[in-house]
């Protein structure tokens, strides 16, 4: 019996690393969706869209997913999770950022992302 009890504990834990997990594993499959390159051309802001998790972002109506913005090398410099990369739009870009806007819960949302100094 208390084998049978701790098989059923370890597979509870190992069910619920998974789902921990699982967030992760779903970013590693994120897609580009857009790019949308400074006007120096210097950095681009770009958008990927993730495959849906039952309990990840999103509001069921737009497709989740994330913005980052690097250089001509692939550096990153700053990313943020957005619920819907279809509305996602730059507004301006600065020396320090760039800014976007974008839909959460049917509200438009301004935000920024961090350039180099």
């Amino acid at each position: 019996m208390k084998l049978l009890v701790g098989a059923l504990a370890g597979f509870i834990l190992f069910m619920v690393a998974c789902l921990m997990a699982l967030p992760s594993l779903v970013r590693l499959s994120a897609q580009p969706s857009a790019f949308i390159y400074s006007p120096n051309r210097m950095y681009t802001f770009a958008t990927y869209w993730e495959p849906r998790v039952p309990f990840g972002p999103g509001d069921g109506v737009g497709t989740p997913g994330f913005v980052k913005v690097f250089d001509g090398e692939g550096h990153v410099f700053d990313e943020e999770q957005v619920d819907e990369i279809q509305s996602v739009r730059v507004i301006q870009w600065n020396r320090d950022s760039v800014q976007f806007l974008y839909t959460r819960h049917g509200v438009l949302m301004e935000s920024a992302l961090l350039l180099p100094s």
